[in-house]
């Protein structure tokens, strides 16, 4: 726990985020799924490329009934595909 925060599901898994269930490819130098940002950065670094599988938030909805709940998005332009995948949560257990 730090500062008051538990993170008690994300630890352990390797998964990326979005609207939907499938795999993905990781591309990073930094770490993105976006195609845009894929495409501007390997024009000018040399990319690593991992295939992840790729989950809707709303996947964890038990994890989250009747907890305090924080979300922080950081998904490199992705974000309305996040909240699209977390809309069940963020209708049944609002942060």
């Amino acid at each position: 726990m730090q500062d008051g925060l538990q993170n008690e599901w994300f630890q352990s898994e390797q998964v990326a985020i979005g609207v939907q269930t499938r795999h993905i490819d990781l591309v990073y130098w930094l770490g993105s799924i976006s195609p845009d940002v894929i495409q501007s950065i390997s024009e000018t670094r040399e990319m690593i490329r991992h295939v992840v599988p790729l989950r809707p938030l709303d996947d964890y909805i038990n994890h989250t009934l009747g907890k305090r709940l924080l979300i922080k998005i950081d998904a490199e332009g992705l974000e309305l595909e996040v909240l699209r995948g977390a809309s069940r949560i963020l209708t049944e257990n609002p942060p």
